[in-house]
């Protein structure tokens, strides 16, 4: 870029991340980069470190999530029942 602009290049990205326990979306805004591939690679870096982080101690992305099954003997089955109670009636005084 010329001229008398301070800003040389300005490289901005926005993205969503979802799916295998991850939901978020980021946008990394940089400016004032001597170079395009300069601003390239600093939005790279930030977004690798930002993902390294929020994903600690999740699997690898694609490594399926283990199902969540019961077994065929307590499927439909209620986990506990619930004792019906006697309900009592209550009643408001009536105004004369």
């Amino acid at each position: 870029m010329a001229g008398n602009d301070p800003v040389l290049w300005v490289i901005n990205s926005i993205g969503a991340i979802e799916g295998h326990g991850r939901n978020y979306k980021m946008a990394i805004l940089t400016y004032n980069n001597p170079s395009e591939q300069y601003g390239i690679n600093t939005v790279q870096a930030i977004a690798e470190a930002a993902n390294h982080d929020l994903n600690a101690g999740l699997p690898a992305a694609g490594t399926p999530l283990a199902p969540i099954t019961l077994p065929r003997s307590l499927q439909g089955r209620p986990d506990r029942v619930l004792r019906r109670e006697r309900t009592s009636r209550i009643t408001a005084p009536v105004a004369r």
